[in-house]
């Protein structure tokens, strides 16, 4: 009896199914015998899987992972889905036969915020081996945050001598600013900051002096998300009769008085200086000429020689002529210029020079500066250039095609293209270093002829630069 006992327990053991790596053997829990409809086992052999794992964790972006296992006999899956979410999971393959499998699970992307489970069943021989499958909850999108913008005031008034208000409001979203002019009047206005993130803001708006006779207006745009508010700007016309003697340099409205442009240097007006078209006050030892921007009708000014350091005559919109050589210049500022035909900036202390929206002018002269930028990219007009004496390295005068006379020597170029400059009757543009070699350099220069062509009033004799022989080579650009 207790032989026949032993031998039953041992047969009991034989008959699992479903086991782990790990010695964990699930048995079936089904009764013994076959399932109608089920892969039957083969005689004297008792059906059996081994799998490793059988809990798997899919993130909410989806995935696949591989699943291996061991089974003697043909087998076939299912999927039990433990949510209302179902249809998400796919197996390959669904079946198979007896042997070393490799089942690849794929996982869609969970679209909800809840996590959901699947149970996959491994059904062979009317036994089963479940594979837990449990997928992460989708992250809840965040809200829709509504762009917010409090501000107290939209209308904003500033007086004819110009100044800045600051404007404070609180947003919630990030933003950004834009001026739109409502009449021909552009650019007096400037924005600080112009744009920026969410929170406490304070808008700083500031306008030039108006100069005019006429109210202006502007509309500030503050753009939020899709939203934006509207500032309205006004500044009252000039208020020609008002004193504005504060606005200039003590000095230099002296020397005004003096010269007989004013009356009275301590009392000015915009009538008494509105139509004043000529002003020359060289040699007066000024050093600053804070006050000119209310000469609005100038066309012509001489203030050479003199101690200026910086000249801005950007607001001198008519001014034709300018002469400030023989000063102590590094900025010089005829960006609204537009109408300047001549301009004579020598002998100052110039490093960079842009007159490329002065697209009148026909003579520049900026001898004897340090200029190591020059950019004349707009100056189709320019018939005359002398920038000899300087520090540059390159100069670009493809643009002015109406150019007669060049005068460059003493810079540093390498090489010069005139290609593009045909009108060109006069070329000086020795003691330049050329391109370095050991026995020598020669300066190419691009043009629309060659060595065997040279036309007259051009230089075709080398040169000596620091000790060194330089020729002067012609290569034609076809």
């Amino acid at each position: 009896m207790k032989k026949f006992c032993a031998l039953f327990f041992l047969a009991a053991m034989i008959f699992a199914g479903c086991s782990e790596k790990d010695d964990a053997i699930a048995e079936s829990p089904n009764r013994p015998g076959e399932t109608p409809g089920q892969p039957s086992e083969t005689p004297g052999e008792t059906p059996a899987l081994t799998i490793g794992t059988t809990k798997y964790t899919f993130p909410a972006e989806g995935g696949s992972v591989q699943i291996s296992f061991e089974v003697n006999v043909d087998w076939k899956t299912s999927i039990e889905y433990r949510t209302e979410d179902s249809g998400w999971l796919t197996l390959t393959p669904e079946s198979g036969e007896a042997g070393n499998i490799t089942l690849t699970m794929i996982a869609e992307s969970n679209s909800v915020t809840e996590q959901r489970s699947a149970t996959v069943h491994v059904l062979y021989s009317g036994r089963l081996c479940e594979i837990f499958v449990i997928q992460s909850a989708r992250t809840p999108e965040p809200p829709v945050l509504t762009p917010v913008l409090i501000i107290e005031n939209t209308d904003y008034a500033i007086a004819d001598n110009g100044g800045s208000i600051e404007v404070p409001f609180e947003v919630n979203v990030d933003w950004e600013t834009s001026i739109e002019y409502a009449a021909g009047d552009s650019g007096w206005l400037t924005l600080t900051p112009e744009s920026g993130e969410a929170g406490n803001v304070v808008l700083t708006i500031t306008a030039e002096a108006n100069l005019t006779t006429e109210q202006r207006k502007a509309f500030v745009r503050i753009l939020y998300g899709e939203r934006y508010n509207t500032l309205t700007i006004i500044q009252s016309e000039f208020n020609e009769n008002v004193n504005i003697a504060a606005a200039f340099d003590p000095f230099f409205a002296q020397i005004l008085q003096r010269r007989g442009y004013i009356a009275n240097a301590s009392y000015i007006t915009y009538k008494e200086v509105r139509n004043i078209t000529q002003i020359i006050v060289s040699r007066e030892a000024i050093t600053s000429l804070q006050g000119i921007e209310f000469f609005s009708a100038l066309t012509w000014l001489d203030c050479s020689s003199n101690r200026l350091t910086s000249l801005d005559v950007s607001g001198c919109t008519a001014l034709t002529e300018l002469k400030c050589y023989g000063n102590y210049l590094t900025s010089l500022d005829v960006s609204g210029c537009t109408a300047l035909t001549v301009l004579n900036c020598s002998s100052n202390r110039l490093t960079a020079l842009d007159v490329s929206g002065c697209t009148a002018l026909t003579s520049l002269l900026c001898y004897i500066n340090q200029l190591i930028s020059l950019d004349v990219s707009g100056c189709t007009a320019l018939t005359v250039l002398g920038c000899s004496e300087n520090q540059l390295t390159s100069l670009d005068i493809s643009g002015c095609t109406a150019l007669t006379a060049l005068n460059c020597y003493y810079n540093r170029l390498t090489l010069l293209d005139i290609s593009k400059n045909t009108s060109l009757e006069e070329l000086y543009c020795k003691s330049n270093p050329g391109g370095d070699y050991v026995y020598g350099s020669i300066f190419y220069v691009m043009a629309w002829f060659d060595n065997n062509s040279i036309p007259s009033g051009f230089p075709s004799r080398s040169w000596t630069y620091n000790g060194h022989t330089i020729d002067i080579e012609y290569r034609k650009i076809r």
